[in-house]
């Protein structure tokens, strides 16, 4: 009898340590996922200025407007990188084909969808971890004999 509590206390004692490593694991994941998520925005907001700004100057947008001016300038700052790539072909007298800021804007795109895909991985260990501590809470907190059958409330959570 005295054996089985100690058995039970060090399964116990197990059981909080891992619930610890869990809990340490679970707020590594979900800051990661946090900050994924900040540069995930930055990225999308830079993808949809470069699209408005070759739009724009696909179809002639007059830069003299303050929304086009401003559009432009920022496009000019997220093109840096990109500036000089590919020739910028004249399509009439104000619209103008510029193939660097396409390149430039379908990059920002595929590093957005490879982001979307590292978003919902952390989410996925989150939620795994946090059932793996929610399972070991509920078992740390029933304490069956061997010969008593669990009741409805003693289901794992999850169970029908």
């Amino acid at each position: 009898m005295a054996e089985n509590r100690d058995r039970m206390n060090d399964q116990k004692a197990a059981n909080s340590v891992e619930l610890i490593n869990d809990r340490t694991i679970e707020r590594l994941l979900m800051g990661a996922k946090a900050l994924v998520l900040v540069v995930y925005a930055v990225v999308i907001i830079t993808f949809i200025i470069l699209a408005l700004g070759f739009f724009l100057r696909l179809i002639g947008a007059s830069p003299e407007a303050p929304f086009v001016e401003w559009a432009y300038r920022n496009t000019d700052r997220a093109m840096q990188p990109f500036r000089g790539m590919f020739p910028v072909r004249e399509i009439d007298g104000r619209s103008v084909f510029d193939a660097s800021l396409l390149f430039a804007a379908a990059l920002y795109g595929f590093i957005a969808i490879g982001l979307h895909a590292l978003v919902e991985y952390l989410s996925t260990r989150v939620r795994a971890y946090q059932q793996r501590v929610a399972v070991a809470e509920w078992e740390a907190s029933i304490e069956l004999r061997d010969d008593e059958a669990p009741t409805a409330s003693m289901r794992r959570p999850g169970e029908a």
